[in-house]
């Protein structure tokens, strides 16, 4: 009995320990459950580029291209002195449903339980949209679900008994991204804007909860700067995340409000293809006393993902030859080059050679003429007979040299001819996505894929929170094809 006493104290202390420091908050009022958004300290909102954007900012849903998928688990405040165990687990999956609408659907699970005391469970249904070029919108509806546990403690409280246990209750919140250029984005984010009541035995709102959010994008790494306020409190965070080896991510993050909040956090994560892995940990430096931290191991998949980095390796591979073949094409015809004026310079030496044989065979001659005595000509023909055969070697090498210049074109014209038929049959090969090649454009692909450039505007409002302003698009870059 005295076990349930301290526990449902604690539970009590639990929660308004949670709801006074900010990026740990209960389910029902969460910044974000994933490994990676509790790394870079809540600031989260303007990144929502994978399938915890279901509960982070549901219009970062619409620039997924193929469906995602997102599980994790957490230890949070590990060391609380009363021994409570608190954990907290989440799973989503997010898909793009543009062959029955034309957005992205997400659907998201988590649970925040206090052993033997308390649970808190959330379900979400996301849905989420590009309305304008750049410019996103989503929404989720999530069913909230509180229960106390029963037993003997709580059967003899008149709350409980005339209560029952449990409190259900249905909140909608509502999110905007927009993407300013390939470098910035802004987020606004609204939570629980129907405040639904779960209070049990009496009225108890949810507050409604706002947030903005900037994202600089860097060529490997991000930085996010969060500002959130919920029922006349605030906080602000800031978490910056880097690529090492195109592999390994770290990420940082810190978080402050009022009421003396802080939380420090830092993450770590590994890409292998299609599967991810990330870890964070979270150690509050006020707000919360008597806690060694929060832990959150998760895993993701995407769907697809082996497949765009196969035809990636495939795509540099084609790429590293046809470099490879025009290096190799560029180094012989230097070499002809260098054999030309070789040749030139041995025809000018075989005809100076030819001329002083000339003019030593007349010299000769003359002297024959006016001797009186025998003479013995001497045929200079050694060096001449020299300077033609060298002639003949360059001559012979030359040749060589075109030969294999011309073997190197053949070659080179052979890769290029074959990455554009790969290019134009990809569409063919895997319905849904386009890996933009060199010179390509929205026109040029709608071409390829439907017969008919002026279908552009498809592809475009498919792709506009990925696409450049005008509709602008990179070699490498993988477009979904409605």
């Amino acid at each position: 009995m005295k076990r349930k006493l301290k526990l449902l104290t604690g539970a009590a202390v639990f929660l308004a320990g949670l709801c006074a420091a900010p990026g740990l908050y209960a389910g029902f009022n969460d910044g974000g459950l994933g490994a990676r958004t509790a790394g870079m300290g809540q600031a989260f909102s303007a990144v929502s580029n994978d399938a915890n954007a279901i509960n982070t900012n549901p219009a970062g849903l619409a620039g997924l291209v193929n469906p995602e998928l997102s599980a994790s688990y957490g230890k949070l405040f590990t060391g609380l002195g009363d021994d409570s165990k608190i954990g907290q687990g989440y799973f989503g999956l997010a898909f793009p449903a543009r062959q029955y609408v034309p957005g992205v659907i997400g659907i998201g699970w988590d649970e925040l339980r206090l052993s033997e005391a308390y649970c808190e469970t959330v379900f979400t249904g996301a849905y989420a949209d590009t309305i304008y070029p750049g410019l996103s919108v989503g929404g989720s509806l999530k069913y909230l679900r509180k229960t106390y546990v029963s037993d003997g403690y709580t059967e003899s409280d008149p709350l409980f008994a005339g209560n029952g246990y449990a409190k259900s209750g249905l909140g909608i919140d509502l999110g905007g991204l927009y993407r300013v250029n390939e470098n910035y984005t802004v987020a606004l984010v609204f939570k629980n804007i129907n405040r639904p009541d779960m209070g049990l035995g009496s009225e108890d709102r949810l507050p409604v909860q706002a947030r903005a959010g900037a994202a600089y994008w860097l060529k490997k790494g991000l930085v996010d700067l969060d500002v959130a306020v919920s029922g006349g409190g605030y906080d602000v965070s800031v978490g910056a995340e880097r690529m090492f080896q195109g592999r390994y991510l770290f990420r940082l993050g810190f978080l402050a409000g009022n009421d003396s909040k802080r939380n420090a956090s830092l993450g770590f994560g590994s890409r292998f293809g299609a599967v991810n892995f990330d870890y964070s940990f979270t150690l509050p430096l006020a707000g919360v006393a008597g806690t060694t931290g929060s832990h959150r191991l998760a895993f993701g998949f995407k769907f697809g993902e082996a497949e765009r980095d196969a035809d990636e390796e495939a795509r540099r591979a084609s790429a590293a030859a046809i470099r490879d073949a025009k290096a190799r094409l560029a180094e012989q015809e230097e070499q002809i080059k260098a054999l030309e004026q070789k040749v030139r310079e041995q025809e000018e030496a075989a005809k100076r050679a030819a001329e002083e044989a000339a003019a030593k065979a007349a010299e000769q001659a003359a002297a024959l003429e006016l001797s009186t005595v025998p003479v013995t000509v001497i045929e200079p023909a050694a060096p001449k007979a020299a300077a033609d055969a060298a002639l003949e070697l360059l001559k012979e090498e030359l040749e060589r040299s075109r030969k294999e210049a011309e073997s190197f074109r053949e070659r080179l014209l052979t890769l290029e001819e074959g990455r554009k038929a790969k290019a134009a049959a990809a569409p063919a090969a895997r319905s849904g996505a386009y890996v933009v090649q060199e010179g390509d454009t929205l026109e040029s692909i709608a071409a390829k894929v439907y017969g008919d450039g002026s279908k552009w505007p498809s592809i475009y409002k498919a792709n506009a929170g990925s696409v450049g302003r005008g509709g602008t698009v990179k070699p490498g870059q993988t477009l979904a094809i409605p």
